[in-house]
């Protein structure tokens, strides 16, 4: 709001805090742990920024996939 007042533009509404997209996912991290291998099973831990699914596994070069391991 320009002013503290309460005047500001038409249909003007605070933005709400709190309320992003980790919404009811406890301590749990988004994204995946593992990459793991579909066709072999090979696992390799997952690179922060490069997803599973564009990852090659390099045992038998199949795309592999993201799982959350514990």
């Amino acid at each position: 709001m320009p002013n503290l007042d309460g005047t500001g533009p038409a249909n003007f509404r605070p933005a709400r805090l709190g309320l992003g997209t980790r919404r009811n996912t406890g301590n749990r991290p988004m994204g995946s742990r593992k990459c793991v291998c579909p066709n072999c099973g090979y696992e390799m831990d997952h690179r922060l920024g490069v997803p599973c699914r564009q990852t090659k596994c390099p045992k038998c070069q199949t795309l592999m996939r993201g799982t959350n391991c514990a």
